[in-house]
């Protein structure tokens, strides 16, 4: 019989110092996870959820000026537009003061208001600021507002500058790419009443714009990113250091794509994904330091959460609810009619109580239980656990949870998670200290 070649020293020198590795260091073992948690007991979530609220965004109004194709609202509504009251805004901002007590482990409390067009409820804004200062105090509390902006006058804009706002106002790109989605009740496009807007905050803001000022913008088909700089080119004004956060339009809850079909090559988005992750990486390298605002919001963000990611010297048997913020604490979303969400983005999720009767403790842990145990049979084999950003608003579908529903972001997270991770080791290659920079940034 032939006998088996023995390995040759370099060969036997690497697996010397992989067991080394595996018994000194904890690499390479199968370290997969057994659960899903938080972590967190029933008394010690009771506490967090009465103490530790950081963020609220009231939805202040159901209406809106515009009529944008591709709008969630639109889609999913089932009744008549609402408007939230002032007692119940009041209200909210109290629970919210009387469950913020304990947030010593974040920076700033913020208040955000959110619609519909939360302009349209401008008055009850200025009422709910003065509100707010009253009982947190002039520090205390930070405030967001998410626009369309064609509202936006320099008597707004000047107010917002003076309270510090945060402000993200919604420009979809240069002009034949906005208004052709982001059109008015007449079927008239926005573009030049929202630059004009965008326009009096940036005067009215100055020097402070870039912190505190952004943009947010929506790809529809044919996902043609390259084309959404020429809003720059349009707009040379517009400051290329301004945040702009592009994202896709949502599929899952809206029908889209059916009543908008686009018939244009599927090569323009794959073509432009490329030239942008080209762009980045000669914007990390410091070969292009004019690099395309789209890039960085493109990549910048998803490779802060691996340069962030957490590390740990031993395997684990439970692990983080992939992306999951924690209900009732890192953000809370009140409706029109005092209602609690997790979030504004988790439309098919229960409510987790109202500001009539306090947090649903049951449900929020009824939520997590079933996130974490119809979950956890897809984690433990999938390579990305570790990295996962997918949440409540991916899991949940009419009021349950629906793991058919999650394994839908599932396969293109892990697709895009490999191509960011490619991107990030080509880049340290190249320059191992191109990324140091990102110590001082927070994840968003």
């Amino acid at each position: 019989p032939r006998s088996t070649p023995k390995p040759s020293s370099a060969a036997s020198d690497v697996y010397k110092r992989q067991e080394d590795a595996r018994n000194n260091e904890n690499l390479f073992l199968p370290d997969r996870p057994q659960a899903l948690s938080f972590g967190l007991t029933p008394d010690e979530l009771q506490h967090a959820c009465t103490t530790k609220l950081g963020s609220m965004n009231l939805e202040v109004t159901e209406h809106c000026n515009l009529r944008c194709h591709y709008c969630t609202v639109e889609y999913n509504r089932t009744n008549e537009r609402k408007r939230m009251s002032t007692k119940t805004a009041l209200a909210a901002i109290d629970f919210f003061y009387t469950h913020s007590s304990d947030v010593s482990d974040i920076k700033w409390r913020f208040l955000g208001f959110y619609g519909g067009e939360p302009l349209l409820e401008f008055e009850l804004i200025r009422r709910c600021v003065d509100y707010a200062r009253a009982k947190f105090g002039s520090d205390g509390v930070r405030f967001t507002l998410t626009t369309n902006g064609v509202l936006l006058d320099e008597n707004k804009a000047g107010y917002f500058a003076e309270n510090q706002f945060n402000i993200f106002v919604s420009v979809d790109g240069p002009q034949r790419i906005h208004d052709k989605h982001r059109v008015d009740r007449a079927g008239n496009g926005s573009y030049e009443r929202t630059i004009n807007g965008l326009r009096s905050l940036l005067r009215a803001y100055g020097a402070d714009a870039p912190g505190k000022v952004g943009i947010m913008m929506t790809a529809t088909p044919p996902y043609d990113l390259d084309a959404l700089n020429d809003l720059w080119e349009e707009q040379p004004w517009l400051p290329k250091n301004i945040y702009a956060h592009v994202s896709s339009v949502d599929t899952a809850w809206t029908n889209f794509l059916h009543d908008y079909p686009c018939n244009q090559s599927s090569d323009i988005s794959r073509r432009s994904k490329e030239n942008q992750r080209l762009s980045f990486k000669r914007k990390a390298l410091q070969e292009e330091p004019d690099a395309s605002p789209i890039s960085k919001s493109l990549f910048e963000n998803d490779l802060l959460r691996i340069y962030k990611r957490s590390f740990f010297h031993a395997p684990r048997k439970f692990y983080y609810l992939n992306g999951c913020c924690f209900p009732g604490i890192r953000r809370l979303f009140v409706t029109c009619d005092g209602t609690f969400h997790i979030c504004e983005r988790t439309h098919g999720a229960p409510a987790i109580g109202s500001i009539w009767t306090g947090y649903d403790l049951s449900g929020i842990r009824g939520i997590i239980d079933d996130y974490a145990k119809e979950s956890i049979h897809d984690c433990r084999r999938c390579w990305a656990v570790a990295l996962c950003s997918l949440c409540f608003a991916q899991a949940y579908f009419n009021g349950k949870f629906s793991i058919e529903h999650k394994r839908k972001f599932c396969q293109s997270l892990r697709t895009s998670l490999e191509k960011r991770l490619k991107l990030y080791c080509s880049i340290l290659e190249e320059n191992p200290h191109a990324f140091d920079y990102m110590k001082e940034m927070e994840l968003i």
